[in-house]
């Protein structure tokens, strides 16, 4: 296991696992749809610029993730965390600080 992959698993377990499943099933989702793959192609730890998510579709995906999620969501967050295990933690530390 990497120092990158420790690290999120520590942070996942900080957190409601659930929840950050629902976010990661999600997003697995969205990717796979705009990508026109099969949900279980989409692997969690590949960067999502691979599946090629351009910054129009990160936009497009940001906006569609506001509203499922209840909050908005800063577009660079998808840009800055390649990964969908990644987006998902950190959104769900996030939705944690909130209170939800």
């Amino acid at each position: 296991m990497s120092a990158h992959q420790a690290a999120s698993a520590k942070l996942s377990s900080e957190l409601d696992g659930n929840r950050v499943n629902e976010i990661r099933s999600w997003l697995i989702g969205a990717v796979a749809e705009r990508a026109r793959l099969r949900a279980g192609d989409i692997r969690v730890d590949e960067p999502i610029h691979r599946y090629g998510i351009d910054s129009l579709e990160r936009v497009n995906l940001t906006y569609q993730l506001e509203c499922w999620i209840g909050f908005e969501v800063n577009e660079a967050t998808l840009a800055d965390l390649e990964t969908i295990a990644e987006v998902a933690i950190h959104l769900a530390r996030l939705e944690s600080a909130r209170g939800k």
